[in-house]
């Protein structure tokens, strides 16, 4: 067995994401209501020590903030794109889009382009998190409802 499966999950595929990114949370929500028969074990990074992650996934939790990372049923790490095809194969509607991406790979290197310009706009990235409250600073509620200070609208 290697070092990304797990007994538990061999035969899911297992998404992690940020549920601190309100852009993420919404999106794991949605795809959560499309994935009725639960081929998909979501877990959250922020539930997860580094240590932890390092160990049992064998990525780091920077490396997990700032793209996307899946570990389809055979214990296969993929990341950015590539997982998104791979948990899109396993939903409803999206399998369509996985499998044009699949058949057309220079649209899928350029939809990846677009992904990873994207990814370092993400209000949930890693490196802006602030460390004392382990909340990304446009994340991060003030008590005024408003952005904290720094926040891009």
């Amino acid at each position: 067995m290697n070092k990304h499966q797990n007994t538990q999950r061999q035969h899911k595929t297992t998404v992690f994401f940020d549920s601190l990114c309100p852009i993420c949370r919404r999106e794991v929500a949605f795809y959560q209501t499309l994935d009725k028969p639960q081929h998909l074990v979501w877990i959250d990074l922020r539930a997860l020590s580094s240590e932890q992650m390092a160990e049992q996934w064998g990525f780091t939790m920077a490396d997990a903030m700032a793209l996307l990372h899946v570990i389809d049923a055979k214990g296969q790490l993929h990341i950015g794109l590539a997982g998104h095809i791979v948990m899109w194969s396993q939903l409803p509607f999206y399998r369509v889009l996985a499998a044009l991406l699949k058949r057309h790979p220079r649209l899928a290197r350029r939809c990846d382009v677009a992904y990873q310009m994207f990814t370092r706009w993400r209000p949930g990235r890693f490196s802006a998190m602030q460390p004392a409250a382990g909340v990304c600073s446009p994340c991060r509620p003030s008590d005024t409802g408003s952005p904290a200070p720094g926040a891009q609208p």
